[in-house]
């Protein structure tokens, strides 16, 4: 063990002067004092197990953290491919691999593997532990990668792995599909909650009455646009359309409109719009999970008279 300690010692002389202290004076002292060491390790000492972590799959996420899992093996395909970018570039290049959907009662994914060891072990039905994998994504599809790094076991021949208690009694859960990204649902509003300038507008509502008209552009040519009164059970406004979306414009139509918005004509009168970003589909087209449970139906009383587009709004500036 060694140790620092103090000591006394002779100073010795720098020109005329004596200087004494740290630096230059030379002296001699002895000290006594405590210090750490590190203890040799005992190399006939057992080695000390690390049981895996078991996570749940709707806590898995994407990146470079591995996780153990402990999964139910659905559909199978043994000859299959994806695509992968490589990390020394850019480049995105297809290989082959087997695939399978795999999952537990929270939800389900499709797992990947290029081992033929391990595609062995997919069978329908079966249970299976995994063991150091990732979550990997490409664009909007994300995969369970079981590569070099992982390992894939059958449930019987990792009891010792298991947590205390733990029961394989769970069922694939194929609602929850985790292999693509689904898109938030929209949240709807009603005409009489529209403001000037609000955008990503969501409404159910009803075709009143419709027109078209061809307007000139500043090239000379003429495009059609049309002008639609449409409603819900709290108000109405006049809808903007170009494009494809004026053949789904068809009078007493129940339609549902998404991610429009607000622009005012004459800086004043405020008109629903419908560009390339938005879209508006006929409401029996539309699944029922992305509607509200109260949404309007064809026995719906319009409010036609409380017409938004009517009302003159004045911009004011701040002092």
């Amino acid at each position: 063990m060694s140790g620092r300690g103090k000591g006394k010692g002779k100073g010795g002389y720098y020109g005329d002067s004596a200087y004494s202290g740290k630096g230059r004076g030379k002296g001699k002292g002895k000290g006594k004092g405590k210090g750490w060491s590190i203890q040799a390790a005992d190399p006939d000492a057992p080695a000390e197990k690390v049981l895996p972590t078991f996570t749940k799959l709707n806590a898995v996420k994407p990146g470079n953290r591995s996780y153990d899992l402990v999964v139910q093996v659905g559909e199978v395909t043994t000859e299959s491919s994806r695509t992968e970018k490589r990390r020394s570039g850019r480049a995105v290049v297809t290989v082959k691999c087997s695939e399978a959907l795999v999952g537990d009662e929270t939800g389900c994914i499709l797992l990947s593997t290029r081992q033929q060891e391990k595609a062995d072990l997919l069978k329908p039905g079966a249970y299976l532990v995994l063991l150091n994998v990732k979550m990997r994504r490409l664009q909007d599809s994300f995969w369970i990668d079981v590569d070099n790094w992982s390992a894939m076991k059958p449930l019987e021949d990792c009891k010792e792995l298991l947590p205390e208690g733990f029961e394989a009694t769970f069922t694939l859960n194929k609602e929850v599909d985790r292999t693509k990204k689904t898109a938030p649902k929209p949240v709807f509003c009603d005409i009489d909650d529209l403001e000037p300038e609000k955008k990503g507008v969501h409404i159910i509502c009803k075709v009143l009455d419709v027109k078209t008209v061809e307007k000139s552009r500043l090239d000379g040519t003429n495009s059609k646009v049309a002008e639609a009164t449409v409603g819900d059970q709290k108000g109405s406004i006049v809808l903007i359309a170009r494009g494809p979306s004026i053949d789904v414009l068809q009078k007493d139509a129940l339609l549902v409109v998404f991610n429009a918005h607000i622009e005012m004509y004459d800086k004043a009168f405020m008109r629903l719009v419908v560009d390339r970003w938005s879209d508006m589909k006929p409401l029996d087209t539309v699944a029922k999970e992305l509607l509200p449970v109260d949404h309007m139906t064809t026995d719906t009383v319009i409010a036609a008279d409380k017409n938004k587009s009517n009302i003159e709004w004045v911009l004011k500036e701040d002092p």
